[in-house]
């Protein structure tokens, strides 16, 4: 989803006739970023709670939506049928 605003704001800015080239590296590091927040260890009893609980673990909040971002595969090379670049993607936004 950043990836998407990043690009939403690059079109926008084009439009308005500045040029922006968006850099690969700042990419990486928004992409790092938002999935850091879900990073976690987890005791078995902790797993054993996601069980009842309505929420996904953190493992699967941060990989899906990158596993179903084209742009994601794109920006970090995923070779189709890698388990980060499946060839059935869910489309979730837009």
């Amino acid at each position: 989803m950043r990836m998407r605003v990043n690009q939403t704001h690059e079109r926008a800015l084009k439009n308005s006739k500045v040029i922006v080239q968006l850099d690969l590296c700042q990419l990486i590091r928004s992409t790092a970023a938002t999935s850091n927040i879900w990073c976690e260890v987890l005791s078995k009893e902790a797993n054993e709670r996601y069980v009842k609980d309505n929420h996904s673990p953190g493992k699967y909040r941060a990989n899906i939506p990158l596993i179903n971002s084209p742009e994601f595969s794109s920006v970090f090379n995923c070779p189709v049928g890698t388990p980060m670049n499946p060839v059935k993607k869910c489309r979730l936004w837009g």
